[in-house]
């Protein structure tokens, strides 16, 4: 169950820990024609399980709703690429992406976007995923940060 949908960091109103989680994983290089953003989730479920879905780069549709379909080449380690099919009503039908860094001690995937039929150029993204208590019970708190290129005739704020 999750506790609240993404919100997109705004430097206001998260913890010193997930400050602390931000700057220490998800600081990214940003570009001047690029921008970037952190998303946070709190998901009432032992982190053992929610890594368990995260870290299968070739399985998104497990945990991203917008996913129908996704073909892995490469045996699922650094390199491997995934050719991903996007359910109708977003701007893209299918995404290639290459896992960057996977790490299961501490709980961080790295992809990057390699081609695909929609905007997103030098994409990349890190997902991390820490334990903490809800409600008195394990919990996780799962954060993932991108950067991308600004597409032409788009604002930052737009992209």
């Amino acid at each position: 169950m999750v506790t609240n949908d993404y919100i997109t960091m705004n430097g206001n109103g998260f913890s010193k820990r997930v400050e602390e989680f931000i700057k220490r994983y998800h600081e990214l290089e940003v570009k001047e024609n690029q921008c970037s953003s952190s998303l946070v989730k709190h998901i009432k479920t032992p982190v053992h399980l929610v890594w368990s879905l995260v870290r299968r780069f070739d399985q998104p549709q497990k945990y991203k709703p917008f996913v129908s379909r996704c073909v892995v080449q490469g045996d699922l380690q650094v390199g491997s690429v995934r050719e991903v099919n996007v359910k109708s009503g977003l701007p893209a039908t299918t995404s290639t992406e290459r896992l960057e860094y996977l790490d299961d001690d501490e709980h961080i995937l790295s992809m990057k976007i390699v081609g695909g039929d929609h905007m997103l150029k030098n994409y990349s993204s890190i997902v991390t995923v820490h334990p903490e208590v809800i409600d008195g019970r394990p919990g996780t708190l799962v954060i993932e940060s991108f950067v991308v290129d600004v597409p032409d005739g788009n604002t930052k704020d737009e992209t």
